[in-house]
């Protein structure tokens, strides 16, 4: 570590080439394939009638106490299981109880520590993870077929007994003031303070270490026991069900054996919170690079048409290598290697953020370019004034649905990736098979739609949060004073 820089400093172009000749040598590489089994296979981009997941493939199940079991037929012997516990409101809990509780769950369970409960998972190829949230619980699970009983039962045995002792939790306490403490400054630190206050991500970690050394364990248990008793439980399957028949009765026997949990209705918590003021919010980094984010919040209500919208929005400003922010701010002004926009939905609080990384002090050159979070800042508005008052083109907008649908067929291919789509569709109000509408919605939002959510996701104040060296701060003072 310490000589890491050396060496990158060291390297030449000849060091390149050589290696280069020895591990780049195309007289040993080669070439692998993977396609349908079917004799006629097309490559022309078409995606039109693909789905993310067979529907034919997929059956739905509500069990009499209130288990909600969806199942996914596959053909490889690898079974894939994810679980949902969810409640419908917050708990009234320490706000360090989750992080804790989740640590928790990663130490065995109440008749195994973590060691025993580890290597008898691991005899058998067994992967079980277990996590806590701020209101609910969530596992997922690999194993062959033939051991699908013992890992639903050893997932049961940690979701439903967790390891509360004294000694585990002191242990995941520690653990986790160690791990606030050696993470390093963020952007994010300050703008999900002012976003998300009162809920999970709102907490700064200086926050959640104080939380953490006033909390008992009794405060853990009461966390839980809000959540295990109060929770509705969802499950997703990906097994060779045709292949075994019988796989199928063991599952309803494992889930209809437990606790009558509450019936599966879902929603969005409702912690949105209006932007009322612009904000420029800083933090002195040690960086070259200044990290500026100037971020939107805006009210969502899971419908699908406007998430779908604000997506394709996103993929055009500067959601992919072909955006608008991309091909500007990096390729033509060169202000720096990244720069993007990304959209994220928490309950119903929706987040479009422009996010830059731009060198505003170079020591190697000894040269300061303290304008360059103006430049940054100015290219922002000028793309956001720019979709805002005029319609995206067609081809922008079919290239964005390229795009989209795409990164929805590639990362759900595999079967882990189909099981976790189908569980999140279960915990949200278009069913396990959302995927698929998504990719039908796609088709059908026009550049109206798109202007429509430009004026919509922009319409509020923004909220500028900046982490850069000091001296880069001091020189952009005045400049923040005529944002805010």
């Amino acid at each position: 570590v310490v000589d890491y820089e050396n060496i990158v400093n060291s390297i030449t172009k000849e060091d390149i080439i050589k290696t280069a000749n020895e591990y780049l040598n195309l007289n040993k590489a080669s070439i692998t394939v993977l396609h349908p089994e079917q004799k006629q296979v097309s490559f022309t981009g078409s995606t039109n009638q693909r789905k993310a997941i067979n529907p034919d493939n997929v059956q739905h199940y509500k069990l009499n106490n209130n288990v909600e079991v969806v199942t996914n037929n596959c053909k490889a012997d690898i079974a894939r299981v994810n679980l949902t516990f969810t409640k419908n409101s917050l708990p009234n809990a320490n706000p360090a109880a989750h992080f804790i509780l989740n640590r928790i769950l990663s130490e065995g369970s109440a008749f195994r520590d973590a060691n025993t409960y580890s290597k008898d998972l691991m005899n058998d190829a067994i992967s079980v993870d277990c996590f806590a949230v701020q209101n609910g619980l969530l596992s997922t699970a690999k194993c062959a077929t033939s051991d699908i009983q013992k890992t639903l039962n050893s997932t049961l045995e940690v979701l439903y007994n967790p390891r509360f002792t004294q000694e585990s939790f002191e242990k995941v306490k520690k653990d986790l003031v160690e791990h606030l403490q050696r993470q390093d400054k963020s952007p994010y630190d300050k703008l999900n303070k002012e976003f998300f206050d009162g809920y999970s991500m709102g907490y700064t970690k200086d926050e959640i270490i104080d939380y953490t050394k006033n909390l008992s364990l009794d405060d853990v248990k009461s966390l839980y026991a809000q959540i295990i008793s109060d929770s509705s439980l969802c499950v997703a399957i990906s097994a060779p069900f045709d292949k075994n028949p019988q796989l199928k009765n063991n599952v309803f026997n494992t889930f209809g054996y437990l606790p009558t949990v509450k019936p599966n209705k879902p929603n969005v918590l409702d912690i949105y919170k209006p932007v009322n003021e612009t904000k420029v919010l800083t933090e002195i980094g040690t960086k070259e690079q200044a990290d500026v984010i100037q971020a939107y919040k805006f009210r969502l209500d899971g419908n699908m048409k406007d998430t779908v919208s604000i997506k394709l929005l996103n993929a055009i400003l500067g959601g992919s290598s072909s955006s608008r922010l991309f091909n500007d701010l990096r390729e033509k002004q060169q202000l720096a290697y990244h720069v993007g926009s990304s959209f994220a939905q928490v309950e119903n609080i929706g987040v479009m953020e422009l996010n830059i990384g731009t060198t505003t002090e170079n020591e190697v050159m000894n040269e300061t370019s303290y304008d360059n979070i103006k430049k940054s800042i100015d290219g922002f508005n000028k793309h956001i004034n720019k979709i805002k008052t005029e319609y995206v083109s067609e081809e922008e907008l079919n290239n964005a649905k390229l795009h989209m649908k795409n990164a929805i067929l590639s990362n759900y291919e595999s079967t882990s990736a189909k099981n976790i789509s189908l569980i999140d569709g279960m915990n949200g109000f278009y069913g396990e098979l959302e995927k698929n509408q998504i990719l039908e919605m796609i088709d059908t939002i026009t550049v109206q739609d798109i202007y429509n959510a430009a004026n919509y996701v922009f319409a509020s104040k923004p909220t500028y949060s900046i982490l850069a060296k000091e001296n880069t701060l001091k020189a952009n003072e005045e400049y923040f004073k005529t944002l805010a």
